[in-house]
Parts: C-alpha cells; structure tokens; sequence
C-alpha cells in the first residue's frame, strides 16, 4: 500500500524501531528516538542492499519517490554509482564469483554421491 503525507506525519515513536513500506522498495524507517528516515530496499547481484535517502522532513514523499525512481533506472541499466569507487564493485563481484564457483563444486559432489 503506498504510503501518504498525513501517514507519514503521523507516524508514531515506539519502544521499537519499525519501517513504513511504500511501493517499489522506498522505505521509512522510524527510529525509537523519534528520526524517520527514507531508505530503498532492493536487490542486487543476488544480495539485499538498502541506501539511506535522507531524512524526513527535509526531503519529502515526492522527493523520496523521485530518488528511488532514478536509483531504479540506475540499477536497472546496471550502472552501479551507489557504490563510491570501482573496488567496492570488485569485492561485491568477485564475492559473487566466489559463491557460485562454490555453488558449483558442491553441485558436483551430489552428482557423484
């Protein structure tokens, strides 16, 4: 269900830190201290990541959807700028290159057994 102003200004502290879900992986997540923040939640090379947008108020609904929207489009053409240089990349996909050459080996082993 898609979240809305008056939801989101309304959202209540509580003895536990709980997360708001809007669609498309834009999150807000409200802290037991009172800060909400606008995360998005999405997947990439087999692995759940989640980016901190900013805090609200200071950037609101609209300006949350609009940077998950680009955030999207980014990771959709695979251009991965979330990650600051190029060897964040490489340990992300030589971690990934690792797992399936696991994956792999282990495979072999049912076969035979």
């Amino acid at each position: 269900m898609a979240l809305t102003d008056a939801v989101v200004r309304q959202a209540k502290i509580t003895t536990k830190d709980y997360t708001l879900s809007d669609t498309g992986g834009l999150l807000l997540f409200v802290s037991r201290k009172g800060a909400k923040k606008w995360h998005f939640r999405f997947s990439w090379l087999g692995k759940q990541q989640r980016i901190a947008l900013g805090r609200y108020p200071e950037l609101s609904l609209k300006q949350a959807r609009e940077q998950r929207d680009d955030l999207r489009a980014q990771i959709s053409v695979h251009l991965p700028s979330i990650y600051k240089n190029i060897s964040d990349i490489r340990r992300v996909g030589m971690s990934q290159c690792r797992l399936a050459r696991s994956r792999r080996k282990n495979d072999d082993k049912k076969i035979w057994i």
